[in-house]
């Protein structure tokens, strides 16, 4: 879920600052940092998990996202946050975060996305 909520926070970030490079330079740096880590674990941890622990943490994390619409954003609980939330949690997959974050991620070779060589 946090993977998901930075992502999105980096895709808010990307349309809020379009208009001042610098600024937007300097919070993508950041929010790269944070998504290097956090892709990192949840590799790892979804890389030790077999297809049925797979499906209960994806099916818990949807559930606790529907019932507590928990967001990132003090006061945006707001449906599409919601959804976005739910949708990248259903298809969660590596090739949802951009190349550059997975290139100086902790990925091995089995789990990058199709089309990118590691």
């Amino acid at each position: 879920m946090g993977t998901v909520a930075f992502l999105e926070l980096a895709e808010r970030a990307e349309r809020l600052l379009k208009d001042d490079p610098a600024v937007l330079s300097r919070v993508r740096d950041l929010l790269d940092e944070i998504l290097i880590d956090e892709v990192g674990h949840v590799t790892y941890l979804l890389g030790t998990m077999g297809p049925a622990r797979l499906s209960v943490v994806r099916t818990t994390a949807k559930a606790y996202q529907r019932f507590t619409r928990r967001s990132y954003y003090q006061g945006m609980r707001d449906d599409s946050v919601i959804a976005y939330m739910l949708r990248g949690i259903e298809n969660y997959s590596l090739a949802l975060f951009p190349e550059r974050v997975l290139r100086r991620s902790f990925v091995p070779r089995e789990y990058w996305p199709a089309g990118l060589a590691a």
